[in-house]
């Protein structure tokens, strides 16, 4: 289940992290990649995948859990240019001067001046930043797929008139 959770986690499949936090409450959401220690939290804002990212939280990710090169879930949103998962982040308590064992804070993975460089700035000066929800994901619930409720519906041919060229009333003359 750990490695359904990373994978899912990498690959944006919200839909499986939804069903597994949901069915295995208990899972460790913190569990990490064997290579590198990514957590599932690291490969989700790694990929920019802000609804993961916020599932994961709110299952009980830890954000500033780095890997073994220090690498914290902030550093690959910030790297990424992801900024929705930037401010989910920071808006989370996110640690803003976590360094790399590069000695690098996210702040550096941001170009000079730009929204995310505002954000972490803003943000290390108390004023937090705004996740505005433009397009919520649709919740089917499960009962209502069982039923089948959530197929579309297909549609009857209707009998007689138009179905095809020629067929109907001739014009006169």
């Amino acid at each position: 289940m750990d490695q359904q959770l990373l994978s899912a986690a990498e690959e944006g499949d919200t839909c499986m992290i939804g069903k597994i936090t949901q069915k295995c409450p208990d899972i460790d959401v913190n569990v990490k990649t064997e290579c590198y220690k990514d957590s599932a939290l690291a490969l989700a804002c790694k990929g920019g995948y802000y609804n993961i990212a916020k599932l994961l939280i709110d299952a009980g990710a830890k954000v500033n859990a780095a890997n073994t090169l220090g690498v914290t879930p902030l550093h690959f949103a910030a790297k990424g240019g992801h900024t929705k998962v930037i401010k989910l982040l920071v808006i989370n308590q996110a640690n803003l001067d976590a360094v790399n064992l590069n000695g690098i804070p996210p702040i550096g993975f941001t170009a000079y001046n730009s929204t995310n460089w505002k954000i972490l700035q803003d943000a290390k000066k108390g004023k937090m930043p705004v996740i505005v929800e433009t397009n919520p994901v649709p919740v089917i619930p499960e009962y209502a797929i069982q039923a089948g409720m959530g197929k579309p519906k297909k549609e009857k041919a209707k009998k007689g008139k138009g179905k095809g060229k020629g067929k109907g009333k001739k014009k006169k003359k």
